[in-house]
């Protein structure tokens, strides 16, 4: 979910299969180790493959995750090593996640927006949302508002929004990367407006 909120992402994909007759070949060329051997290989797979597109650049990045505690045996190590040979020659960047989990806030926040994201890509917005995020937006821009709670709280008072618009605006115009900030604040609706980049919402398939 982390992956999925970082701007300029355009695609992701996950448990991706490598092609086992180039691993082998990497394995046989490097004196490296192939899980289930040369003559019955394990097909390696990438836990990640995430597509960025920046300025008409278009590239991607091959993410290997594993919890901290279980990443440095040889077997994981010599793993690591024949992907990295694999994504090289693909041209792709490779690197490997080790982390002992994501942070509380963090965590809560991706919990939030993933379910609205899901479901703006099933279903894309209306037109009242798309009224709720102009108001909104208005507020955040254009006045002086300490917190976005405030500027929720403003919009739904100025722009008669029904009850809860806002605050699901809010919640949508992050889902859609709209507007963008460190999602690992403990309390989103307590940052100031100028917390938030905005961005060029990504459109729903």
């Amino acid at each position: 979910m982390e992956q999925y909120f970082r701007t300029w992402v355009i695609d992701i994909r996950e448990h991706v299969p490598s092609v086992t007759s180039h691993t082998t070949a990497i394995a046989a060329r490097h004196g490296l180790r192939h899980p289930g051997g040369l003559s019955q290989p394990e097909v390696l797979l990438t836990d990640l493959v995430v597509t960025l597109q920046k300025d008409g650049v278009v590239k991607e990045e091959a993410i290997l995750t594993r919890h901290s505690d279980g990443a440095s045996t040889p077997a994981f190590e010599n793993e690591c090593r024949l992907l990295e040979l694999y994504w090289t020659e693909c041209d792709t960047e490779f690197s490997v996640c080790r982390r002992n989990g994501v942070n509380a806030p963090l965590a809560a926040n991706l919990c939030w927006l993933f379910p609205v994201s899901e479901q703006i890509l099933r279903r894309g917005v209306t037109d009242a949302q798309q009224l709720a995020h102009a108001v909104l937006l208005d507020e955040l821009v254009h006045h002086d508002h300490v917190t976005v709670r405030e500027a929720c709280r403003s919009a739904a008072r100025r722009g008669s929004l029904p009850a809860g618009a806002s605050i699901c605006a809010f919640r949508q115009l992050l889902a859609m990367q709209a507007l963008v900030v460190d999602l690992s604040a403990p309390d989103l609706f307590c940052l100031p407006p100028a917390a938030f980049t905005l961005a060029a919402p990504a459109a729903p398939d």
